[in-house]
């Protein structure tokens, strides 16, 4: 059974949320505000499923974003 874990806002430490993964599949709880009591700053925050995973590592890395608005590279002569 894992752990469904966010990120403190606070000190940036991944925090459980008091979630089981067992208990409930992430992708079906609804996009709204859960609120948790942090075990690493003490204070309540909220979270949504989309700032949530699985585990108890770091967070997933961010998505690779298109670089878009970087200019092309150029061929030297």
């Amino acid at each position: 059974m894992s752990d469904i874990m966010v990120t403190c806002p606070q000190t940036g430490k991944p925090v459980p949320t008091g979630l089981k993964a067992e208990w409930v599949r992430l992708g079906s709880l609804p996009p709204v505000a859960i609120p948790f009591l942090c075990t690493a700053c003490g204070h309540t925050h909220k979270w949504q499923r989309d700032q949530a995973w699985i585990g108890n590592a770091a967070p997933p890395p961010a998505k690779a974003r298109p670089l878009a608005d970087e200019q092309p590279l150029k061929r030297s002569a």
